[in-house]
């Protein structure tokens, strides 16, 4: 899955959040959506690694726990990925 796909296909809301890479922004937006429009596009970006798991997030945690109850997460623009391959 493509990272600059997902994030090309976000609501312009969400994509303001990873473009300025703030947890707080992000928790206001998912706030104001459907909790299931906000599964479906999290599910893509943690899918793809537009938003990549961080158990030292608070933040993350709070964005996790109205969103999706998965692992801590955090945010990461399109094309901050790394290369882990060793």
């Amino acid at each position: 899955m493509d990272p600059v796909e997902v994030y090309e296909s976000l609501p312009e809301e969400l994509q303001k959040c990873f473009e300025v890479n703030d947890v707080q922004i992000l928790q206001d937006a998912v706030s104001k959506m459907d909790p299931t429009d906000v599964k479906y596009h999290m599910h893509y970006c943690i899918n793809s690694g537009l938003w990549v798991h961080n158990s030292k997030s608070n933040e993350a945690k709070e964005v996790e726990e109205m969103s999706l109850g998965d692992p801590l997460l955090e945010a990461s623009k399109p094309g901050d990925e790394k290369d882990v391959s060793a």
